[in-house]
């Protein structure tokens, strides 16, 4: 009977997958960009740039490649011009191939008519190549072999990236070599997305670069397309089903994986347990690398006309993504199942753990050869069954309404068997269930839900601005800038604390290579940005990041005990998010220099009558007068209210004249916008406006 089930839902699963709006860009670490700026500004200092011929051409990590075609590659690079060649593995303490570079280099060096007069025998050599090659594990073996330093040097800070090394590293002591690592600049290519997808379904990039979630859904089609539906009886579904939030859901229950989140009610905010998606999309996929869900290895069809059938109109390509040039047509490197080929990345000390080979997988039958860029991955080949129907609308994603509703409903069952306390949730209102966010809550709020909400919520951290914070708090705004119906946005902590400053833990081993080079902080300034009005509702702390978020919020309320400062001058360092300048706009030069250079808090009242801080309010009813104030200023026109708004902030960059031009010029732009003739005619008439934001 569940065979005929499944078979009745094979007509209903999807045919194609729905990529969105993403990008492969986005799916590799943003420091290659940084650091081929880096090379070029360095490049400037220099009056000549000379093209430096001698080279080594070093194709590393060959414990995930077949080692019987080095003589098939070596012969192909001859024919390219490539002689100096070797093939390393610097996951072993000692490599034989490592200890011949050295030798190599100098040779090399000292046959070369430009530098064989050079009495200088310390030499100074540069690591360059394509990203997650072993540029650094290359530096720490050799260090290993002729230095006999155990420990690793200051190479990338995690496998795979290398954002900034600019010191040499001594490799050798006779002859002296050091030697300079380089952050990779160009990302592997990936003709399209599908196909980067395979390779993150494979383990070759990061999960969390595309999202768990993400790769969970496309594994979820490919399994169905394919009729793999060992997954079904593996979690106990009743049926094959093509919608991820459900499986992900059902997983998550029988796994007894859950997660706090806050609903509110009649009677206030509370914690509730609902399933953790998360956690289920990263068991559903371990599950299937682990082989769990059935093994999958398709080949080419005979009609494919594809890269990698040489017979059908297309060069073979090697699949190597090592440190050297494109070998040309041939049979490729036949890399281990799983492994993209020779430049499949791995950790410094472990299994692979870089975008390029996180799960390093044992030779298993017969070796597959293939084509990370091939349309018939060995592992998410093309598909022999027919083509399915096309999914129809009501197979999509499940909307916000019908997720929150089986949210309410897990969490009900889940408080019921966990001997919770009676809780009514049919009138809860959850805040984001984590899938999304991870340090903040987000809804809309308001009677016409024209008020976005954001709550910071790392609570046993005071709500410490994070890196990963301030991104998604800049997502959030994002999101609330594109909603039509919102026109204006609430930001606020907890009672305890707005928030008590920048996670110092996560900034005290930065250099300043790392923050200037990176423009560290730069990000946090989205809030500012915002065209549409942020109302900071402040209570408890709200110092260093913390007072510096509120003022770049437009309109500041706190409660009656919030407290705001300044204080890094006690950790050494200075406000760096704005607050010398905002702060000294806001309360006067005198105030705002006694508490920089003290360091010293001050209370609610003070900040009212300074001129930081809008209203004071009882802490309890805070967040529903910041919400109501938000309420008034989206039942106005949202385009004027942005234009008033960029009038108000040019006060503070613009002398008296050049301030009265440009509100000038915005008041005459209001005469062109509908809203502008009914706010008028309605005054005129007697009766309220009804702003249509054009």
């Amino acid at each position: 009977m569940r065979l005929y089930q499944a078979l009745c839902n094979v007509g209903s699963f999807r045919t194609s997958f729905d990529f969105g709006a993403r990008e492969v860009a986005h799916w590799f670490p943003g420091h290659m960009a940084k650091g081929l700026k880096q090379m070029r500004a360095n490049l400037k200092m220099f009056q000549e740039t000379l093209d430096v011929k001698p080279h080594v051409l070093i194709l590393n990590k060959m414990d995930l490649a077949d080692v019987s075609k080095e003589q098939i590659i070596l012969k192909k690079l001859k024919r390219n011009g490539v002689k100096n060649v070797l093939f390393t593995d610097c996951l072993k303490q000692r490599d034989d191939n490592v200890k011949k570079l050295v030798p190599m280099v100098v040779d090399i060096i000292q046959s070369n008519p430009r530098f064989n007069r050079d009495e200088n025998t310390n030499y100074c050599l540069m690591a360059i190549g394509v990203p997650n090659v072993g540029k650094s594990s290359l530096i720490n073996s050799l260090r290993r072999t002729y230095l006999k330093k155990g420990r690793a040097s200051r190479v990338g800070g995690e496998p795979g990236i290398t954002r900034a090394v600019l010191t040499r590293i001594q490799v050798c002591e006779r002859p002296i070599i050091h030697l300079l690592d380089t952050p990779g600049v160009l990302p592997p290519k990936i003709e399209s997305v599908e196909t980067g997808m395979k390779l993150a379904l494979c383990g070759t990039i990061l999960d969390h670069l595309v999202g768990e979630e993400i790769i969970a859904d496309y594994l979820l089609y490919s399994l169905n397309r394919l009729g793999e539906f060992s997954y079904v009886e593996k979690y106990g579904l009743q049926e094959p089903c093509d919608d991820i939030q459900y499986v992900l859901k059902r997983i998550a229950v029988k796994l007894g994986k859950t997660q706090r989140v806050k609903a509110i009610t009649g009677v206030g905010d509370i914690t509730i347990r609902v399933p953790n998606c998360s956690a289920a999309a990263y068991d559903l996929i371990r599950a299937f690398r682990k082989g769990e869900l059935g093994q999958r290895h398709r080949h080419c069809r005979p009609c494919c006309r594809c890269s990698c059938d040489p017979h059908r109109g297309g060069p073979a390509r090697s699949p190597d993504a090592g440190a050297g040039p494109s070998v040309g047509p041939g049979p490729p490197l036949t890399p281990r199942r799983g492994a993209p080929g020779v430049g499949a990345s791995r950790g410094a000390t472990g299994p692979s753990t870089s975008p390029f080979g996180q799960h390093r997988l044992t030779q298993e039958s017969s070796e597959q050869e293939a084509s990370p860029t091939c349309c018939n991955h060995p592992t998410l080949g093309g598909s022999t069954t027919p083509r399915n129907i096309r999914l129809q609308e009501k197979h999509q994603r499940r909307r916000e309404v019908a997720v929150m509703a089986f949210l309410c409903r897990s969490a009900a069952s889940l408080l019921k068997s966990s001997r919770a306390a009676p809780v009514v949730l049919s009138a809860a209102r959850l805040y984001s269930s984590g899938a999304q966010y991870e340090y903040i809550l987000v809804e809309k709020r308001g009677a016409k839900s024209d008020v976005g909400f954001i709550q910071l919520n790392r609570p046993k951290a005071l709500n410490a601005l994070c890196d990963g914070l301030m991104r998604e708090v800049g997502q959030a705004l994002d999101v609330f800038e594109a909603d039509g119906e919102v026109g204006a946005i609430v930001i606020t902590g907890s009672e305890r604390a707005f928030a008590a400053g920048a996670d110092i833990k996560e900034m005290q081993n930065r250099t300043f290579q790392e923050c200037y080079g990176g423009n560290f902080l730069a990000h946090w300034n989205r809030v500012s940005t915002v065209k549409k009005p942020v109302i900071a509702a402040v209570n408890g702390f709200a110092l260093g990041g913390g007072c510096e978020l509120a003022m770049m919020c437009d309109i500041i309320y706190a409660g009656e005990k919030a407290q705001f400062g300044q204080p890094e001058i006690l950790l050494g360092t200075i406000p760096g998010a704005g607050g010398t300048q905002r702060l000294t706009r806001a309360v006067g030069k005198s105030l705002a220099m006694e508490l920089v250079l003290t360091g010293d808090k001050i209370n609610a009242e003070v900040a009212r009558q300074s001129g930081l801080v809008s209203k004071v309010y009882p802490a309890d009813q805070l967040v529903s007068e910041a919400v109501k104030c938000g309420e008034k200023i989206a039942a106005n026109s949202k385009l004027v209210s942005a234009m008033a708004k960029e009038a108000v902030n040019a006060a503070y960059e613009l002398t008296l004249a050049e301030g009265n031009r440009l509100e000038k010029r915005l008041f005459h732009a209001t005469f062109a916008t509908e809203d502008r003739k009914e706010g008028m005619t309605a005054f005129v008439e007697k009766r309220k406006a009804n702003f249509q934001d054009n």
